[in-house]
């Protein structure tokens, strides 16, 4: 009888352990989700076709966890979380593949330069002027026309290098490769983009350039309010 006692005294004791354990193992899961950084009050183009625009993102480690709402993603701050006010700027996805070819590059110096040309009859306009002035070339080229917007140098680059699962669009599972831009590029007139300010650079969740000019945006700790 006082065997079976203690054996039923002993099961439950071990029950208890294991619960605690369970409990102990659930907070410590719940604290290592917690962001290492939070992207706040920010005009984020994720390129995700799923979800092309975003206002904040969370960050754990050096990828990209959640994308959403200010209001979602400050659900998921904790104590040790660094907060980046955006302050209502641009933020676009790291450009995976941003070169020139030395060759392409110094050859395109000859052709009719295209760069800013943001309609097809602007594009004819610099191609008849350029024939103006070299009448005698039979075949003319051009350089720096528009691609798609930022696809080719984020979605597409990435898709080249075999790396489209881990960069190239703002998404959850992603690199945190991104930049701040001090003015909205998609709608700053073409002859003021060359003018655009980086605010903020981050590579794989690490700030590595900050503008001196938003120093106050980087970073504060603590539970958003």
């Amino acid at each position: 009888m006082t065997r079976s006692r203690n054996h039923a005294t002993d099961s439950k004791h071990s029950l208890l352990l294991i619960f605690a354990l369970l409990l102990s193992t659930v907070a410590v899961g719940q604290r290592n989700q917690t962001p290492d950084k939070l992207l706040v009050d920010a005009r984020i183009y994720t390129l995700d076709a799923r979800q092309p625009w975003a206002v904040a993102l969370a960050i754990k480690e050096a990828k990209i966890v959640a994308v959403g709402s200010d209001k979602q993603i400050q659900a998921l701050s904790g104590s040790s979380s660094k907060i980046l006010d955006a302050k209502g700027h641009l933020v676009l996805p790291g450009f995976t593949d941003c070169h020139i070819h030395f060759m392409d590059g110094s050859l395109g110096l000859d052709r009719v330069d295209l760069n800013g040309a943001d309609s097809v009859v602007e594009i004819q306009k610099r191609v008849k002027a350029y024939a103006d002035v070299d009448p005698d070339k039979s075949w003319i080229l051009g350089m720096g026309w528009a691609y798609p917007v930022l696809a080719p140098s984020t979605l597409n680059a990435a898709f080249a290098a075999h790396r489209e699962k881990a960069e190239g669009s703002l998404e959850s599972g992603k690199l945190a490769d991104l930049i701040v831009l001090g003015e909205d590029v998609f709608q700053t007139p073409a002859s003021r983009l060359s003018k655009t300010e980086v605010m903020l650079t981050m590579v794989g969740g690490k700030v590595v350039y900050q503008a001196p000019t938003w120093a106050g945006a980087c970073c504060s700790s603590g539970v958003l309010k």
